[in-house]
């Protein structure tokens, strides 16, 4: 099989990507955007994905990397800030189980699901000082948001709310 190059506007998207300080950097949907994919986020998404899947992705990462001399890792806090912007976005959508999804992958990332040890006993999981920060911030975010689109009731077709 032909190794074939990347195209104009995927070698923009992985720019756009994995360049450190760029406004796009690490959040798929505008680095798709942004390279001049068309289409709503779950679209621009689903394009991402399939970009960051391609074997084509560890190419340009790495030479993007030797070309800015810059660390284009993807850190655990930008990921759970992703969470965060998923579950967000799942909510505006009215996605509840994205919004599921993305807050058992937040708990994940922090070590949640590792609750029992070997002889099957829950052992407790001492939170640092940080772990309970970034909750403290995660709660303010996810509050804020919530008082803001105010009471979830449901709503007949004709945007009628229903008790």
């Amino acid at each position: 099989m032909a190794n074939i190059p990347v195209t104009p506007k995927q070698k923009l998207f992985y720019e756009s990507y994995y360049t450190k300080g760029s406004e796009s950097f690490g959040n798929g949907i505008q680095s798709a955007s942004k390279a001049g994919y068309k289409g709503n986020d779950n679209t621009l998404g689903q394009a991402a994905h399939q970009l960051l899947k391609n074997s084509k992705a560890k190419t340009e990462k790495a030479r993007i990397q030797t070309e800015t001399g810059a660390d284009v890792a993807y850190t655990v806090k930008q990921y759970q800030q992703d969470l965060i912007d998923d579950r967000t976005l799942a909510r505006t959508l009215k996605q509840p189980s994205a919004a599921v999804s993305a807050t058992v992958a937040m708990g994940r990332s922090m070590g949640y699901d590792k609750d029992n040890d070997a002889g099957g006993k829950d052992k407790a999981h001492a939170l640092t000082d940080e772990d309970m920060a970034r909750l403290k911030a995660m709660s303010k975010v996810l509050t804020d948001q919530d008082l803001a689109q105010g009471p979830r009731l449901a709503q007949d077709g004709q945007g009628q709310e229903q008790a």
